[in-house]
């Protein structure tokens, strides 16, 4: 379970949460692991295990200590005998999670040069990518890319079955997990090569895993932008024209509905 607490100077003045979660070890679905995860109300890191259960050792409780620049986790176990309390520095963790830090610190200040603007900007995937991994510059969580090739700008999809998912919201012992209000704004960069000969959506956003087909998505047809909101679908008055990059965005609110920019 997470524990929550609030954020706090971790050091040169960001405020952060440290928080554990139980799941399992990478690899090993039966063992238990208490997952560290680091936070600034914003973007969320995982960090990786900080302790992990075994079947002659449960953990009952665990709390994070944090003090003079040392990261702690102090643990109640019950070994079937007693309960046995320890106390372990996590060090390798504490430089994980600086590290982190750092590198969220020198992106908003990258892209702010840009005029992008930071304040509650979550990721950015950019021109960094593999076969099958677009990577998310705060190193949060990455997309994963399937029949797409990489472009000097980010990626090239060339059909329905081309695509880059980008996962968030999602439970998984294997996922880094990266969590979005009902209020958020997906925005993208966009160059249509030529007409398609269907509709296309280049944006969708999409609840996985259910059976309610709540979908937003933001299409191109005729040189027209349309937008689909719970099965209903809007022609706009925005115009596109082939090879021109267009930036495009959607944004969702719980009350609003979708709003195409």
């Amino acid at each position: 379970m997470w524990k929550p607490s609030s954020p706090r100077p971790l050091r040169k003045g960001r405020r952060v949460m440290l928080c554990t979660q139980r799941g399992h070890a990478s690899g090993k679905k039966r063992t238990t692991a208490h997952c560290l995860w680091v936070t600034d109300s914003n973007r969320t890191f995982s960090v990786g295990p900080a302790a992990v259960d075994n079947a002659a050792d449960w953990m009952l409780a665990s709390t994070l200590l944090y003090s003079d620049g040392s990261l702690h986790l102090l643990q109640a176990r019950d070994n079937g005998e007693g309960s046995v309390i320890s106390l372990s520095r996590l060090t390798e963790e504490l430089s994980a999670i600086y590290s982190v830090l750092s590198t969220w610190a020198q992106k908003d200040i990258f892209f702010s040069s840009l005029s992008t603007p930071t304040a509650w900007l979550v990721a950015v995937l950019s021109g960094a990518s593999s076969d099958d991994t677009w990577n998310d510059e705060y190193l949060c969580l990455n997309a994963t890319v399937t029949n797409a090739a990489k472009d000097n700008d980010g990626l090239q999809v060339t059909g329905l079955e081309s695509r880059a998912i980008w996962p968030v919201n999602t439970r998984g012992d294997k996922v880094r997990h990266l969590s979005l209000s009902h209020d958020s704004t997906l925005v993208a960069s966009v160059t249509i090569e030529e007409a398609p000969s269907v509709n296309t959506p280049p944006l969708t956003a999409m609840l996985a895993f259910t059976e309610t087909p709540y979908t937003m998505g933001l299409s191109c047809s005729h040189k027209k932008w349309e937008t689909t909101f719970e099965g209903k679908t809007t022609t706009r008055s925005n115009t596109w024209e082939p090879k021109e990059r267009i930036p495009s965005g959607t944004h969702a609110a719980r009350q609003q509905g979708l709003c195409a920019h």
